[in-house]
């Protein structure tokens, strides 16, 4: 979600405009400040994947003793 809080704020700051917001990237004919559109997606994507990398790396696996067991339905 911070990757596409950051990539709403810029868009925003950047005051790049759609005549197609439904689109996305596939209607980029009718985006206003194209460059910064694109720059505005790249920074959240770099933004997204550091902290899907930070999460993964110190979020502390479950081991097999922690992990309850789910009691098997007929």
């Amino acid at each position: 979600m911070v990757g596409g809080a950051l990539t709403g704020a810029m868009t925003m700051a950047f005051n790049v405009t759609s005549q197609a917001p439904h689109g996305g990237i596939f209607v980029f004919f009718a985006i206003g400040q194209l460059q910064w559109f694109v720059i505005s997606i790249i920074a959240g994507t770099i933004v997204s994947a550091l902290a899907v990398v930070a999460l993964k790396r110190w979020a502390a696996p479950k081991t097999a003793a922690t992990v309850e067991a789910v009691p098997a339905t007929v």
